[in-house]
């Protein structure tokens, strides 16, 4: 009984209020109900005793090389993809809105990417994850919600983009046990996507 009631719960949240915030339901500040949902899990964890606090900061992890390596090699990738496919977006707010872009490097990991590790690392796997037999299938469960969610965005480029890239963090935050290290990479990644000018896939004026 206790199962069924954590599935209901979990599609409540990770398919149910996306839904919600595709629709119109919530036409503007749809950013707001990402933090209040985020300040729900978080509140959830700090009260769960089951729940290891120390995975909030390092919590021993020290192996920044792979981290790093793995960022320099993506990037790479990243950029030749923007040249190639998306020539016209290329640096485009850098080149036209320098301050614009200033000001996202600082709010994007504060505002999204923190609210965004807490509700699909921190509080899915601590919460949810025993609900699978396999830690792979709790992964791939992880990366499908989180694309889904992406479709807010309504282009196939932020869902597929955000299925590659939570099947990385997740792996991260498993392996690592640190919500820190995880939200500090994923911060890279996002920040480089508005950088190089393809960060338009993942935005919307409703939020």
């Amino acid at each position: 009984m206790r199962n069924l009631t954590r599935w209901i719960e979990m599609a409540g949240i990770f398919l149910g209020v996306p839904i919600l915030l595709y629709g119109t339901f919530i036409p503007h500040l749809k950013s707001t109900v990402l933090l209040v949902v985020c300040i729900i899990c978080l509140v959830l964890l700090l009260r769960d005793r089951a729940f290891d606090r120390n995975r909030f900061g390092l919590n021993g992890f020290c192996d920044w090389r792979i981290l790093v390596t793995r960022f320099a090699i993506i990037a790479c990738g990243l950029s030749l993809y923007t040249v190639l496919v998306e020539p016209e977006n290329t640096l485009s707010i850098v080149r036209h809105n320098c301050s614009r872009w200033s000001l996202i490097m600082i709010t994007y990991p504060v505002l999204s990417v923190v609210p965004q590790e807490v509700i699909y690392r921190a509080f899915f796997f601590h919460r949810y994850g025993p609900l699978f037999k396999e830690k792979r299938t709790s992964l791939l469960a992880n990366a499908v919600l989180f694309a889904f969610a992406h479709i807010l965005f309504r282009n196939r480029v932020a869902v597929i983009g955000s299925f590659v890239a939570s099947l990385l963090w997740a792996t991260t935050y498993l392996g690592s046990r640190s919500l820190l290290a995880v939200t500090v990479e994923h911060a890279l990644y996002g920040n480089l996507v508005f950088t190089l000018g393809i960060g338009n896939h993942f935005y919307s004026p409703d939020f």
